[in-house]
């Protein structure tokens, strides 16, 4: 049996979620958590994750205690900080809107942090934070790294008011991070801020991914919301681009850390050797999962749901 090898670096967080109209919170683990407990769903206990994150001492032996649970999952790579872990307030308005606080944040990665590099098939770096690293010690990883790297751009593009509120940054230098990975992540409001135009319809999302496959990049995957994956890739010589529509397995419950749950997902299955189309139906599908599950304890019955026949035929 192949056994395969992964790093995830990110941000592991403690959410409190409030859903429309809810007095209370539901807290559960989030951010980097989503990753790590997905890969050990679809790996097998005989392969290795090693998560790349920092967690407060306060919630270090519970965090730890979650991870302990999975035999795959190595602690080589994890450091602890003063403090609590990073908290995470997520109010949403709808299924789609909210807003969103942060605090209790690790330092950012130095260069000399980051090394040695794990010895993996995959890197998969998800900006859960967005101040994970900076441009330069981002850029002496990635020329540290001789496997395919995975970017989920996902919070870069955020900044911090006084309160903790996250707000998009716009009219920055974003064009340094357009060639950030084999593979890049984002929705359609990053795509807008990293190509610095408003884009009113597919056809522009498509052609700017387009223009980042003319770069560095291999696949582009712009996420839609309930729309599904915009997916721009190259094959047999063309570049092709594909929407991908959402799956539904049920109601849609909460949609908290979908957009982890499918990096990992598309990371798996290309990672052993599917193509890019094939990656993105299946991350699209075990996402679609996610979001009829209260909190993230259904994360751990994903092995069992994707054992299922009906899985395969999972439709929109």
């Amino acid at each position: 049996m192949i056994k395969r090898s992964i790093a995830v670096l990110g941000t592991v967080c403690c959410d409190e979620v409030y859903s429309p109209n809810a007095l209370k919170p539901q807290t559960a683990l989030g951010g980097l958590y989503y990753n790590i407990i997905t890969l050990a769903q679809l790996l097998s206990d005989e392969d290795s994750i090693y998560p790349v994150c920092k967690i407060g001492e306060e919630d270090y032996d519970r965090i730890i205690g979650e991870f302990s649970k999975y035999r795959s999952v190595k602690f080589d790579h994890i450091k602890k900080y003063p403090g609590r872990n990073n908290t995470v307030t997520l109010k949403y308005y709808s299924d789609t809107e909210r807003i969103e606080y942060s605090t209790n944040l690790p330092e950012k990665y130095r260069i000399d942090e980051l090394f040695p590099v794990p010895e993996v098939d995959l890197f998969l770096l998800n900006f859960v934070s967005g101040i994970e690293m900076d441009r330069r010690t981002f850029k002496a990883l990635r020329n540290r790294l001789d496997m395919p790297l995975v970017v989920d751009l996902h919070s870069l593009f955020l900044g911090f008011r006084k309160n903790g509120e996250r707000y998009y940054r716009k009219n920055l230098n974003w064009d340094l991070w357009q060639d950030s990975g084999d593979v890049m992540q984002m929705n359609r409001t990053e795509a807008e801020i990293l190509s610095g135009t408003v884009m009113g319809d597919l056809k522009e999302l498509a052609d700017f991914g387009r223009f980042l496959l003319s770069k560095s990049v291999k696949v582009v995957l712009i996420t839609l919301d309930i729309e599904g994956v915009l997916l721009i890739w190259k094959s047999s010589g063309k570049t092709r681009s594909e929407k991908i529509p959402i799956y539904k397995y049920g109601e849609t419950v909460d949609p908290t850390g979908c957009g982890d749950i499918f990096s990992s997902a598309f990371s798996y299955k290309y990672m052993i050797g599917s193509d890019p189309l094939e990656s993105c139906v299946f991350a699209n599908k075990v996402a679609g999962i996610r979001a009829t599950q209260k909190s993230s304890g259904g994360l751990h019955r994903l092995r069992e749901i994707i054992g299922n026949s009906d899985f395969e035929r999972l439709d929109q």
